[in-house]
C-alpha cells in the first residue's frame, strides 16, 4: 500500500511541475514574440511552444483531476471522464506534432532543400 501512495505521490508532484513550467514557458514565448517578426525558426519555436503548452496543460489536467476525484471516492465521475481526458490528450498531442512536421517542412522549403 505504502509503495503505491509512493508512485501516486509523484505522479502528483510530476504534472504539478510540468504545469508551472508550461505557464512559465509559456509567459517567456509571449515576451519574445514582440522580439522575432520576421524569423522563420523563431516562430516555429512559439508555435511549437503553444502547442506544447495545450499538451501539457491537457496531460497535467487529467492526471489532476484523477487523482483528486478518486481521493474523494468519486471514482464513478472520473470513469465518466476518462475518455474525454484521454481524447483530449490525443488531439493535442496531434496538434503538437502536425505543428512539428508543418513547421519543419516550411523551413526546408525556405531553405530550399
Amino acid at each position: 500500500m505504502l509503495s503505491m501512495t509512493i508512485v501516486k505521490l509523484a505522479d502528483f508532484i510530476g504534472v504539478s511541475i510540468v504545469l508551472v513550467f508550461a505557464f512559465m514557458i509559456l509567459k517567456n514565448a509571449f515576451g519574445l514574440q514582440e522580439k522575432i517578426k520576421g524569423t522563420n525558426i523563431w516562430y516555429f519555436l512559439y508555435y511549437l511552444t503553444i502547442a506544447q503548452f495545450s499538451f501539457a496543460v491537457a496531460r497535467s489536467v487529467g492526471h489532476i483531476l484523477k487523482h483528486l476525484l478518486i481521493t474523494v471516492n468519486l471514482k464513478s465521475i472520473w470513469i465518466f471522464l476518462r475518455p474525454y481526458s484521454g481524447g483530449t490528450n490525443t488531439i493535442t498531442f496531434v496538434i503538437v506534432f502536425s505543428v512539428a512536421l508543418l513547421m519543419t517542412r516550411s523551413l526546408k522549403s525556405f531553405a530550399g532543400e
